[in-house]
């Protein structure tokens, strides 16, 4: 087995953010941040709106520590210096021009790894940018000098060490001391050796400084103070003695501990300045310093998400006194940053990141604390902003808890032909089940009943300032055609029907409506080519000859061309004086013309990068084969014929795009929509010296029914007369979206929407861009629910957008999925379910009034629900609440045997407490599940079963319940007061943390299957230390033998998930993901022995007598929570294994079936790790196989980096392949299309 692994939605949690100028321009903020642990990605901040838009976005292949920018001197701009787990050290610059990272210095100084001993975690910049120090946890400091050469080439120094042995440092940072020496403040603390006595208080935390002697390059630790114990940020303060420019400042650093903040000077003999506050002893997760010329403030939150402004007066280098106003209360954010506009970006530590727009500083807050009159007046948070507006919010999944995909939303009969995914996470109040779909969420602005039937077509037009009629900006006309009529409706504050329009005919349809360049508007009739001139200074009108008609038509911005249906071809071209003329040549084919399509935009303009090329496509019906002509003086030549393997074609568009994995200029396009549903796109290579020909054929299958394509002005710049967007209509409407990111190719995406027949561009001024479409006898408009554009930057939006939140009222556990299709006793329903166990502690000592649940009001108590809902409407079927001393700690639907009833058995532990683990009582509740005549199901308490350990995981098995208590494997049977006890194994090393059977895995979706398992013999058993192990049951001995277990150690952090009888996936909590597998002669000879004395009589490597085989095995660099196995393309029969992450991802492992394509991505894999540049110097090889070497997986996130390599190095990776840069891209895009999204 060999798999290439694809992010379908990479993660959105911001783990580091820092706030610098890296382009290089004063009028533009940038914040680079960290995703996840391992992407880096620079985002730049709209001044007006403050929305925020990716200007680059890559892969670090390595786990950031930390990230601060820095400015050397002379330098117009800011670099980004980042410690991680690579053992090196590196600064990264960004170019805007080419929207690229480039290394400026990669010094290596240690181990790879996170390792407490090896810099990285702590890293400090000294204000002018003349040095900065990287730290570990534990005793290793690291302080280097930048310099600048004779070509201002920036250069680093060796590393200056400090170390101090015995001590664990707690935070770093760099003071603003003007061009004196670097000092750097440290807080750390002792270690206390084995044997030693106790530290005193006073020794328990320091505060030390650090000096950087740039004259002899050499690093002193100058002296050390007591501070409080409880002291855990620092936080450096201006200096305006030794400032050039800038807010005046006592210099120093902050010290936030618990219920105080503490100012410290540079000079030691300065006595530190205190303020007490009633923080409930809380700590700070987060605070920044916010600079104007004039004067500056500080931001902290403490961990109950309660905001505060922070000010200070001071007498030259002395604090004389300091204020704390309470300011706002907001999400729990991970780091905070304040841009000069005035806006505030949360990184939160729970769901979403969002923007905030400063209204106020809190000047006539009541609330504040201050040295001269200090109020022991606790916090009273507000219920509402008042000092922060609240602007945007990014979505994010973090974290997940579990997922599931149900088959039953692929299913033709519920109208959808893509998966959703179905995930539980958050924390608290943001707890909520997400569904996910591929595609972009759109909204129903309005639907109107058309009075004349089922339409034909829909266009619409604008006014051009200028004069005369436009395709951009705001709709001032539709047009509607019908088959035997065609109406005109004018757009004002309502819509309304405009009989005197020219473009109302009472007795005739229209074929072709378009605006040319100098304003006018052809309009194509079948009896009629209709010239309505921009002056409304009449129509003219060409009409074909007797007993003909006119059948099919295509314009650009000066051309037309119409076929008629004695197979005629007609070309007509608008000259200097505005007159539409027709050439006197014709071309005529053999059969009836089915589409033609004319390249070049009818609203562009002749100067434009997609000016007209002087060819046409066309396309005859009955066959498969697409005629390229080229138009000349002469008449119409033929350029070129494309057959197609399979399918009629239907129709035909040209489109001009910018594809990196073609070329790097713009290239044209022609798209090809086939009666089975699949979309070819060609390349048109040539010129008009050499020819014009149809290269490089790409697939894509849309859906089961036949396509029409629509072009349109583009939806993400309306306003850009060169652009434009492919709508191409089947099952569902798609649109093909430009990507502005650097290197990043156009994606096509569905529209989760109904079957369109016909749409159209429509914009207003109070909505973005939506399209009018025609859906049988209705008009429909529709707005897209996220932008897909913003001005200056233009962002294609996640692919998995979220269609469905379901507030939960605590945090989710466990998700089990029934699919109403599978299971006849719960075949009532018309929608699937979602079953969601919600449990967590409550602890109100460290919880404020923005964040309180509303479930639970004392200390120590738990919340725990069994909750159904309805995964298509969102309502809520069921809700079970336990009581405050019980936690759900996992469930299951089974069916016993010999029964019809379904069971819910519910695992229940009493007063737990999780650190260390303990708990009174468990318990096995069992509930009958009752289906009622009108749908609504309930929960019957039948009994409870005592048991001695926590129940960890229920599996159906046998028409039986399979049991995970502690180290003990149990099978129970249903009895009349409580369950029955039928066999059980003591002789698992660990406690168990999952159960499952082949084919089925535990807590999944309900199949009959999992209910039953009539023939399952094999156990696969997880527990939470010693990774897989295999038990047979025989029935004969009613017994349960551990037969095979894995060589390796791993600590599952999901269920493992059966992919066949021999083979399962499971995750680590390390972030790898294995593939195991039961050898086959084994296997065999379990399902042969009848007795299995003869694979349970000897032991091997002190473990089971066979061993499980690692047939696959890669690190994601993330904590997995849940594994699936799912198609991800309607119609496609192939599977994939869908993964989530603990902080938002989710990712697919593609299976590769032909030997021919793992090696090729094999040696393309090979190639790509020395031709990608390693911005943060870890190497790939190393990181994939952190903790276990990678095998048979290959990496796709390094692959699809193929695509930023500059040209030369695609062109030598080609070579060593022996064929083009054009079919490697094609090759990475068709396998990924094949299987996932």
């Amino acid at each position: 087995m060999h798999l290439i692994e694809f992010p379908l939605l990479p993660s959105a949690c911001i783990s580091l953010l820092t706030l610098g100028f890296f382009s290089g321009t004063k009028s533009q903020q940038e914040i680079a941040v960290i995703r996840g642990a391992s992407e880096l990605e620079i985002l730049a901040s709209d001044s007006q709106t403050g929305k925020l838009s990716s200007l680059i976005r890559r892969s670090l292949f390595g786990t950031v520590r930390s990230i601060q920018p820095v400015r050397p001197l002379g330098s117009s701009k800011d670099y980004i210096v980042i410690g991680s787990d690579s053992g090196r050290v590196s600064i990264l610059e960004y170019v805007p021009e080419t929207r690229s990272l480039e290394i400026l210095a990669l010094e290596t100084f240690g181990r790879s790894g996170c390792r407490r001993a090896v810099p990285g975690q702590f890293l400090s910049v000294d204000p002018k940018g003349r040095a900065f120090l990287l730290c570990a946890i534990e005793k290793m400091k690291f302080a280097y000098i930048l310099n600048r050469d004779a070509t201002s080439t920036l250069s680093i120094s060796s590393p200056l060490d400090c170390h101090k042995s015995h001590t664990m440092v707690h935070f770093v940072v760099a003071l603003d001391v003007g061009f004196e020496n670097p000092v750097f403040f440290a807080l750390e603390s002792f270690l206390q050796a084995p044997g030693q006595d106790a530290l005193s208080e006073a020794e328990q935390m320091l505060l030390v400084h650090y000096e950087l002697d740039l004259g002899l390059n050499h690093m002193v630790r100058k002296y050390q103070r007591p501070v409080d114990p409880t002291t855990h940020l620092l936080l450096a303060l201006p200096n305006s003695s030794s400032a050039s420019s800038g807010p005046d400042g006592p210099g120093g650093v902050l010290g936030f501990a618990i219920n105080s903040v503490t100012w410290y000077s540079e000079d030691y003999k300065v006595d530190p300045f205190s303020l007490s506050l009633p923080m409930d002893n809380l700590l700070v997760c987060a605070s920044f310093l916010h600079k104007t010329k004039s004067s500056f403030f500080v931001l902290f939150q403490l961990e109950s998400g309660d905001l505060f402004k922070l000010t200070l007066e001071h007498h030259g280098d002395t604090v004389t006194r300091l204020e704390v106003r309470y300011f706002d209360s907001i999400k729990l954010s991970r780091s905070m940053c304040i841009l000069r506009a005035g806006f505030l970006i949360v990184a939160s530590e729970q769901r979403s990141n969002a923007t905030y727009q400063i209204v106020g500083l809190a000047e006539d807050e009541e609330q504040k604390w201050d040295t001269e009159n200090n109020s022991k007046n606790t916090v009273v948070p507000r219920a509402e902003l008042k000092n922060l507006s609240l602007l945007e919010e990014e979505n994010s999944l973090l974290p997940i808890t579990d997922s599931k995909v149900p088959f039953y939303f692929a299913l033709p009969h519920v109208g959808e032909d893509s998966p959703r995914i179905v995930t539980a996470g958050g924390t608290g109040p943001d707890a909520c089940l997400v569904a996910l779909r591929h595609g972009l969420e759109v909204s129903e602005l309005a639907v109107t009943e058309l009075p004349l039937g089922s339409p034909s077509g829909v266009w619409t037009l604008g006014k051009n300032p200028c004069g005369g009629y436009s395709a951009l900006g705001k709709t001032r006309y539709i047009i509607v055609s019908f088959p035997n009529c065609t109406t005109a409706l004018i757009v004002d504050e309502s819509v309304e029907e405009d009989t005197e329009s020219p473009f109302s005919l009472s007795q005739l349809s229209t074929i072709h409506l378009a605006p040319l360049v100098d304003g006018s508007v052809i309009q194509v009739t079948p009896k009629s080519v209709r010239h309505i001139m921009a002056d409304a200074s009449g129509i003219k009108e060409w009409t074909p000859r007797s007993g003909t008609f006119i059948s099919k038509a295509s314009s650009s911005f000066s051309q037309l061309i119409i076929s008629t249906n004695d197979c005629h071809l007609i070309l007509f071209s608008l000259d200097a004086q505005g007159r539409l003329s027709e050439n006197t040549f014709h071309k005529q084919l053999e059969n009836q013309i089915a589409s033609i399509a004319l390249p070049g935009l009818p609203w562009g303009s002749a100067n434009s990068s997609i000016s007209e090329i002087p060819i046409v496509a066309i396309c005859t019906e009955g066959d498969q084969i697409i005629r390229l002509f080229s138009i000349g003086p002469n008449g119409f030549d033929l350029l070129a014929l494309q057959a197609l393997q399979s399918g009629l074609l239907n129709s035909l568009a040209f489109s001009s795009e910018k594809d990196p994995t073609v070329g790097e200029n713009e290239t044209l396009f022609l798209f090809s929509g086939l009666s089975n549903g699949i979309l070819v796109r060609f390349t048109v290579e040539g010129s008009v010296l050499t020819g014009f020909s149809l290269s490089d054929p790409r697939t894509r299958f849309i859906g089961p029914s036949s396509l029409n394509m629509v072009v349109t002005p583009s939806l993400q710049d309306p306003s850009n007369a060169n652009t434009s967007s492919l709508v191409v209509l089947s099952t569902k409407p798609w649109i093909q979206l430009n990507n502005d990111l650097m290197n990043s190719p156009p994606q096509l995406l569905p529209i989760n929407y109904i079957c369109v027949s016909y749409a159209a561009l429509f914009s207003s001024e109070d909505l973005p861009p939506g399209l009018l479409g025609v859906s049988g006898s209705t008009l429909r408009i529709i707005s897209f629910d996220r932008p897909i554009g913003a001005k200056g930057h233009k962002i294609v939006p996640p692919k998995l957008q979220p269609y469905l939140t379901i507030k939960l009222p605590s945090t989710p556990r466990r998700l089990m999925i029934l699919e109403t299709n599978i299971h006849p006793l719960v075949s009532v329903f018309p929608n699937p379910l979602a079953m969601v166990i919600c449990s967590e502690p409550c602890n109100m000592n460290a919880i404020s009034i923005s964040s309180t649940p509303t479930n639970c009001s004392l200390p120590n108590q738990w919340a725990s629900f069994v909750n159904l809902y309805d995964l298509l409407s969102g309502e809520e079927r069921l809700s079970l609440p336990l009581a405050s001393e019980e936690t759900a700690l996992c469930g299951s639907l089974v069916s016993f045997h010999g029964s019809q009833q379904l069971y819910y058995v519910l695992g229940i532990g009493i007063n737990v407490s999780q650190m260390p683990l303990s708990f009174d009582s468990a318990w096995i509740y069992v509930y009958e599940w009752t289906i009622k005549s009108d749908g609504a199901i309930t929960l019957e308490l039948l009994h409870k079963t005592q048991v001695e350990e926590l129940p960890a995981s229920f599996c159906p098995f046998r028409g039986r319940l399979l049991v995970g208590l502690g180290q003990i494997l149990r099978l129970y049977d249903l009895g009349k007061k409580k369950l029955l006890r039928k066999s059980e194994n003591r002789s698992f090393p660990c406690r168990i943390y999952s159960i499952s059977t082949p084919g089925a895995s535990s807590f999944h979706t309900v199949t009959s299957d999992t209910l039953l398992n009539t023939n399952a013999t094999k156990v696969v058993v997880s527990d939470v230390q010693h990774s897989l192990l295999i038990a047979v049951y025989k029935p004969e001995d009613n017994c349960f033998y551990i037969i095979a277990d894995d060589p390796i150690p791993r600590w599952p952090s999901c269920s493992p998930l059966p992919l066949d009888y021999d083979t399962t996936a499971m995750a680590d909590k390390f972030g790898g993901i294995s593939i195991l597998r039961l050898p086959l002669a084994i296997s065999e000879a379990i399902d042969s022995d009848p007795s299995g004395a003869r694979l349970i009589d000897r032991s091997h490597l002190l473990g089971a007598p066979n061993k499980i085989e690692n047939i696959c095995h890669a690190h994601v660099g993330d904590t997995i929570t849940s594994l699936n196995k799912a198609m991800l393309v309607w119609g496609s029969g192939r599977e994939v294994l869908l993964y989530t992450t603990l902080t938002g991802c989710i990712g697919a492992m593609i299976p590769m079936l032909t030997r021919q394509d793992v090696n090729f991505f094999q040696r393309l894999e090979m190639l790509l790790r020395t031709s990608v540049p390693l911005l943060i110097g870890r190497d790939h090889l190393s990181f994939r196989s952190a903790f276990s070497p990678t095998k048979h997986i290959i990496d796709g996130t390094l692959l699809s980096h193929f695509h930023f390599l500059p040209p030369e190095k695609k062109a030598t990776i080609a070579a060593d392949l022996e064929t083009t840069p054009i079919l490697i891209s094609k090759r990475i895009e068709e396998i990924r299309l094949m299987y996932a999204l």
